[in-house]
């Protein structure tokens, strides 16, 4: 009899269930409390009948099986290669935020961080995953794995852990016994890798937003520029836009093609034509134009010359998506400050699963698709007095009452202060509700203040940053 013990459970995830090698493949090291299964639905048929001797059978059907419901607990654990920022579990951030085939965890952001957004999430089918979990004598292989949940726990006295979850389509048994690193998988890093210890964490909340910002736009390619990207210009043919910067004058754009321009010739054509404002390619691969003024009245809005030669759909016109929402400008809100003593967030994609109700079979479930996003939490804190601790945020929103929502500027900053040069991961909504922090008796008075990402639009730049 082979038994088989949890302590030696090793965890690969891929994005193939078939050819894994280093470039598809990472082991991840998880925590006791991970879980794979499957269970099946059934229907009971009986009979009933009145008599001296009734009929007392009963059938029972297997009708379903249910979507396979997986988790795993892991340490956030962010290292270093070469210059760049990146993390042991950034394959399933990606499939967490991203479409299909989209990437949008990519090292290479400014300061050299890794960064995860949900721009590219407002999709119904998220990226799939394959989870092998291999364990003392065989392996079970958990096939297209929706991530559906990431909980991220702020005890203090602990290790930053994250916990994912989701669903997958069915469970397979396999053998990976001659697997090996560097061939079969990534193994992870065993140099430049960092805990992250919770009692370093501080939080940034600004009433309203951060410090005052710019506004900008995006023209959205999927994010598959680089400064090298040949584009699709014609030669001798003029492209034409416009831009309206703050609110003024609509500054016509225009490019006349080469034939062998790249996205560094057109951004600088771009910039020669824009005043107060820059265009760029931005850390997501995407082009941007920032205005250079900052504040309520700071504004970006790009229009493209559809009627003739559009110079922004046609730089690419295999990933390009059209031009984004505008995010303008902000100004400075009242800035509060307080350390904490715990908390959590949840970062939810409300995945709901399908499974046929076709007679004669054992239905199997369909692929899940996403709902709407979700990202709550709570932070713990004393209740300090002050205007600008946590009894001036009590005393602020309980004096607000004919406002049925706000807006706060919330960055959690795990691990320590970003500026400090010691690995820290930032979880920054630009966007969030605060809720009426309640008062807990003890003896410290303390608070807990319950938050919510607003979801004002489709296009927040929630993110988090390693």
């Amino acid at each position: 009899m082979a038994i088989n013990l949890s302590r030696s459970t090793r965890l690969f995830v891929s994005s193939v269930q078939t050819g894994n090698d280093e470039n598809n493949t990472f082991e991840i090291k998880i925590l006791d409390g991970y879980s794979f299964s499957q269970t099946v639905q059934t229907q009971e048929i009986v009979l009933e009948e009145a008599s001296c001797t009734p009929v007392r059978g009963a059938k029972t059907f297997n009708t379903a099986l249910d979507p396979v419901e997986v988790s795993f607990p892991m340490y956030m654990k962010p290292y270093k290669d070469g210059t760049e920022s990146n993390c042991v579990e950034s394959i399933i951030w990606e499939a967490f935020a991203s479409g299909t085939g989209t990437a949008v965890s990519q090292p290479g952001a400014p300061n050299h961080e890794l960064v995860v957004d949900f721009l590219k999430s407002d999709t119904h089918s998220l990226e799939l995953l394959q989870l092998f979990f291999q364990l003392d004598n065989t392996t079970y292989l958990v096939k297209d794995v929706t991530v559906g949940t990431a909980e991220i726990d702020f005890a203090i006295d602990q290790i930053a852990q994250i916990a994912f979850s989701g669903t997958g389509s069915s469970i397979e048994e396999i053998d990976t016994s001659d697997w090996e690193p560097g061939t079969d998988y990534a193994a992870e890093p065993t140099t430049n890798k960092e805990f992250i210890r919770n009692k370093l964490s501080t939080v940034d909340l600004y009433k309203d937003s951060n410090v005052d910002t710019n506004g900008w736009q995006i023209a959205d390619y999927q994010g598959s520029l680089t400064g090298a990207t040949t584009s699709d210009l014609v030669a001798a043919t003029d492209y034409t836009a416009a831009v309206v910067i703050d609110g003024g004058a609509s500054q016509p754009i225009s490019f006349t093609a080469v034939g062998s321009d790249t996205l560094t010739d057109i951004l600088a054509g771009i910039n020669l034509d824009l005043t107060d404002a820059t265009a760029t390619l931005n850390a997501r691969g995407d082009l941007q134009i920032t205005s250079d003024s900052t504040g309520a009245n700071s504004s970006v809005v790009i229009t493209d010359d559809t009627a003739n030669n559009p110079l922004f759909a046609s730089i690419e016109l295999a990933t390009y998506q059209g031009i984004n929402a505008a995010l303008d400008g902000v100004d400075q809100g009242k800035q509060y400050f307080f350390g904490i003593t715990g908390g959590s967030i949840t970062l939810e994609n409300n995945i709901t699963s399908l499974v046929p109700e076709e007679l004669g079979i054992v239905n199997q479930p369909l692929a899940a698709f996403s709902g709407a996003r979700s990202f709550t939490g709570t932070l713990n804190a004393y209740l300090n007095t002050g205007s600008n601790k946590t009894g001036g945020l009590l005393n602020d929103l309980l004096a607000d009452t004919d406002s049925t929502t706000n807006r706060y500027y919330l960055n959690i900053q795990i691990g320590g202060c970003a500026s400090s040069g010691a690995p820290v991961v930032q979880l920054i909504m630009p966007y969030t509700q605060i809720s009426v922090p309640t008062v807990s008796v003890e003896d410290v008075i303390s608070t807990e203040i319950a938050f919510r990402s607003a979801e004002w639009g489709i296009t927040q730049r929630e993110q988090l940053e390693i």
